[in-house]
């Protein structure tokens, strides 16, 4: 039986980032990336980071394995959609979005200085 292939698709959004090159190095670093084979796409402001991670044979060795996964970027996600999970998948897709945080105060926060 072949491995469970679990896909990952990590949306980026880095509208209003000026230094998108270092940026997305770091959270490649961050997320523990650097090493793994990977596709990188910029679509605008939004930069899209695919892989994916050859899993076990079966669902139950499949969820034991994520079910002590260290908490990261990906951890929750892939508890979340391996949960409802009755039947092993051929494959399983899990698509992610998120925002770096922009350092330094935001316009928002200094118009509430009273």
């Amino acid at each position: 039986m072949p491995p469970i292939l679990v896909h990952y698709s990590l949306t980026l959004d880095l509208t209003g980032r000026n230094d998108i090159n270092g940026l997305i190095k770091q959270v490649l670093l961050q997320a523990n990336l650097s090493n793994v084979t990977k596709t990188v796409e910029m679509m605008d402001s939004h930069c899209i980071i695919k892989f994916i991670v050859e899993g076990p044979e079966t669902l139950a060795e499949l969820q034991h394995a994520f079910k002590y996964m260290a908490k990261g970027l990906f951890s929750e996600a892939t508890k979340a959609a391996l949960k409802p999970l009755k039947e092993r998948p051929n494959d399983l897709y899990i698509e992610l979005t998120a925002r770096p945080p922009l350092f330094g105060p935001d316009e928002e926060s200094m118009s509430n200085t009273d």
